[in-house]
């Protein structure tokens, strides 16, 4: 296995691994819990080299996969926002239909118990559906951008952008539903594509600049680094955004200290991947990594399932412990069961 491709792996791998326990703690877990120790170290993996990383190495493997046409591309982004929208009706749609969530989960998510805050909840915006369309946009600058270096203008282009695109209301409701998927935020949607954007196309450019130097070594991530948390200072100085910002919706000075994070993460993994012989847990990451849509999928309909049986946030920290090692332990058996199933 090449060390570029090992150490993406791995800072993936290793992240995936978390992705369970944090997402139990989120809905099952006391709040005294999320605000343990434990909780710390859950939120700074889920919310700092998290879902941004997962974005960023989506247009990594974007530049350094193989050519594909226009139609594969599609056709990947289509099975995408299929499988997205397939999980929310499965994980919220036994729950509801039958009257079982919780009603305090329901006030949370801000919706009904009825068949008409099902279909909001069926057309909630997650991290599958910021994939499947940010493969679209990368689809058209593989088209328009002739230079690498103009994703990098891009992604700084849309950190300025992105309040423009966040709350927009047209009174129709298609168009209302994609504005969401654009610019909404929690509880409708989780991952609006301003700013996420961001993170797969600076991931394109971090892939072309690896890719064009396949033969000699690999990029100094710690460079790169410097380069965006410079970029990230400078803007501190120069932009006062009013608009009220998030973890879901950040400004561009949050945006770009994000981005730093996560490149100090995948620099620390390739110096891991260096210093450290291949190993069974490097195994385990990479296997982690390989299968991260299939784990964030059965990991998300055990949870919501289990939401009737232990309610919306009530239990204990060694009770949280307990289930999270057990729900985690499920997910990653019926994952590897239905990954031996598949014709090889």
């Amino acid at each position: 296995m090449k060390e570029r491709i090992l150490s993406l792996d791995l800072a993936r791998g290793f992240t995936v691994m978390f992705i369970a326990p944090v997402h139990t703690m989120l809905l099952l877990s006391k709040p005294a819990v999320q605000e343990s120790w434990l909780g710390w170290i859950f939120r700074f993996v889920s919310e700092g080299p998290g879902a941004q990383l997962f974005m960023l190495l989506m247009g990594v493997s974007f530049a350094l996969g193989n050519k594909k046409s226009t139609a594969q591309v599609l056709k990947r982004s289509f099975v995408i926002l299929t499988i997205g929208y397939l999980l929310n009706v499965l994980k919220f749609g036994l729950p509801v239909l039958f009257g079982l969530m919780p009603d305090s989960l329901m006030h949370w998510l801000e919706v009904a118990n009825n068949a008409s805050g099902f279909l909001q909840l069926a057309l909630t915006g997650d991290i599958l559906q910021l994939a499947g369309i940010s493969l679209i946009v990368l689809l058209l600058c593989n088209t328009l951008f002739k230079y690498r270096f103009l994703y990098f203008l891009f992604a700084i282009v849309i950190c300025f952008i992105s309040p423009i695109f966040w709350d927009i209301k047209t009174g129709f409701g298609i168009s209302d539903h994609l504005m969401q998927l654009a610019g909404g935020q929690p509880p409708r949607v989780f991952f609006p594509l301003f700013p996420w954007l961001v993170y797969p196309v600076f991931g394109v450019y971090l892939g072309s600049f690896i890719k064009n130097r396949i033969k000699f070594r690999l990029p100094k991530l710690w460079l790169v680094s410097i380069l965006a948390g410079c970029t990230g200072i400078i803007i501190f100085y120069f932009l006062h955004s009013t608009n009220e910002v998030s973890f879901y919706r950040t400004g561009p000075v949050d945006t770009f200290f994000h981005l730093l994070i996560v490149l100090v993460w995948l620099y620390a993994w390739q110096l891991l991947s260096k210093w450290i012989p291949y190993n069974r847990f490097f195994e385990l990451l990479c296997w982690l990594s390989k299968h991260i849509t299939l784990i964030y999928f059965v990991q998300w309909i055990f949870i919501f399932w289990l939401l009737p049986v232990f309610g919306f946030q009530t239990i204990g920290f060694y009770g949280s412990v307990g289930l999270m090692a057990l729900l985690t332990f499920n997910v990653l058996g019926i994952v590897y069961i239905i990954d031996k199933m598949r014709p090889s």
